[in-house]
C-alpha cells in the first residue's frame, strides 16, 4: 500500500488551478499502481486555498470537496 501520494495544486491565475495536470499525473502514477495491484492513498494535508503545499481536496471543516474533479478521476481509475 501507498499511503501518502499526491501533486501539488498550483494556482495559475486567481480562478484557474492545474487540475488538468494533475489529473494527468494521477492517472499515469495510480494507473501503474493497479496494474500492480497496489491500493494507494490520497495524501491530503488539509490545505487547499493557501500555502506551497496543496494537497488538499477534501475541507475537514465543512465537509465539502475542494477539488471534486481529482476526487471523481480517482474513483473512476479504480471503476474502470
Amino acid at each position: 500500500m501507498i499511503t501518502e501520494y499526491g501533486a501539488v495544486r498550483k494556482q495559475l491565475d486567481e480562478f484557474t488551478y492545474n487540475t488538468d495536470e494533475v489529473i494527468k499525473w494521477l492517472n499515469d502514477y495510480l494507473g501503474i499502481a493497479k496494474s500492480y495491484g497496489i491500493p494507494c492513498v490520497w495524501w491530503d494535508n488539509n490545505y487547499f486555498s493557501s500555502g506551497n503545499e496543496l494537497f488538499g481536496i477534501f475541507d475537514r471543516a465543512t465537509c465539502q470537496w475542494t477539488a471534486p474533479q481529482i476526487a471523481e478521476a480517482i474513483v473512476a481509475l479504480y471503476n474502470e
